[in-house]
């Protein structure tokens, strides 16, 4: 008994996504090939076995198909096939809102954090000039004692030629 769609498209050797054409050719094919009028009577089970396979693999690809529902080619071909068109209309419309808001909070994320980095980067460069600023007061500071001090030896000196 087969049991899903990938095992009666292995008995016809055919790929999972083969369309009904192509299965209804290779079952045709194999049926050419292995049907027991065409073998003859004194074939072997094996061969009797395989075609029988194939019948229940065909068979499952046509209950398979006829359990989908049909595809209407017409928007608008009755009230029931327009009001799934109008619920899809609006699932659409809400997925594309959902999107669209989606999309903005991320925008908007995406600008916070900017506006946090370029901050922080601004913050860290005033801190930055104020050390630069706290350097150069500090050098100034002793270059200024450094003359004094200077000054203060040059009078002490004067002072003493002086005396």
């Amino acid at each position: 008994m087969i049991q899903n769609r990938m095992e009666a498209c292995r008995i016809l050797e055919i790929p999972l996504q083969a369309s009904q054409e192509e299965w209804k050719s290779a079952f045709r094919a194999i049926c050419k090939q292995y049907h027991p009028d065409s073998v003859g009577t004194y074939a072997s089970g094996r061969t009797c076995d395989y075609y029988y396979q194939a019948v229940e693999a065909y068979e499952f690809l046509e209950a398979e198909l006829a359990k989908q529902p049909k595809k209407s080619s017409r928007v608008l071909g009755g009230p029931v096939t327009y009001r799934k068109h109008k619920e899809n209309q609006a699932r659409i419309q809400k997925q594309m809102e959902r999107t669209k808001q989606q999309r903005l909070e991320e925008t908007m994320k995406a600008a916070r954090e900017l506006h946090q980095k370029e901050e922080e980067r601004r913050i860290l460069d005033e801190i930055r000039w104020i050390r630069v600023a706290n350097i150069i007061k500090k050098a100034m500071e002793e270059d200024r004692k450094e003359k004094e001090h200077i000054k203060k030896m040059e009078e002490a000196l004067r002072k003493r030629k002086k005396d």
